[in-house]
């Protein structure tokens, strides 16, 4: 299950706590089943998926990229550039802008 948790303090909503569940897929092992978690902010996510088919510029902390915003998931961006395509963990974005 993915589980999702806010209690950060944003300015427009005090004490905000989410919680989202969504059906992942379990992995078979030689020790049994095993099911998988996951976390992601929802805000960015969903901020994400509002702007898809925008050019953005993606600053991480080992660079920047500018290219079209094609896909959002909850774990990670799929942005085009120069004719490259690049999965780009949330976790690992700082910030995020409209190019111009």
């Amino acid at each position: 299950m993915y589980y999702y948790s806010s209690n950060y303090e944003y300015p427009y909503r005090q004490n905000a706590t989410t919680t989202i569940q969504a059906k992942t897929p379990s992995l078979m092992t030689s020790l049994g089943e095993v099911e998988l978690e996951g976390y992601y902010d929802l805000f960015v996510y969903e901020t994400l998926l509002s702007v898809i088919g925008a050019t953005l510029k993606v600053q991480m902390s080992t660079g920047s990229i500018e290219g079209k915003l094609i896909g959002a998931k909850p774990d990670h961006v799929i942005l085009e550039s120069n004719g490259n395509t690049f999965f780009i963990r949330i976790k690992e974005i700082v910030w995020i802008m409209p190019a111009k």
